[in-house]
């Protein structure tokens, strides 16, 4: 397991090293290292680029990189979500 965590750690830190900063390839490393410990690990499955991709978007989400919080309004791209006309409100 240790070969395939250092190979998608590696992507991880390749791309917070050119886009984000140090503090966000700390939280891909710890958070490749929760899902490399669990058992069996989901990390044995799928491509390396593809985990590396789904945990950086991951940390970027729960920490609001993408500007879905404004000033109290929701946004997505700069503009303001619409609710969805196929559910209850709900933002789409």
């Amino acid at each position: 397991m240790q070969p395939r965590y250092d190979e998608i750690v590696a992507l991880t830190d390749a791309f917070c090293r050119e886009r984000l900063n140090e503090e966000y390839a700390a939280m891909c490393r710890r958070l490749a290292a929760k899902l490399s410990r669990k058992r069996p690990s989901p990390l044995e499955g799928g491509r390396a680029n593809t985990w590396a991709a789904g945990i950086a978007q991951t940390i970027g989400s729960v920490n609001f990189l993408y500007g879905l919080v404004h000033y109290g309004q929701r946004l997505y791209h700069g503009r303001p979500l619409r609710p969805s006309p196929h559910s209850r409100g709900g933002i789409r």
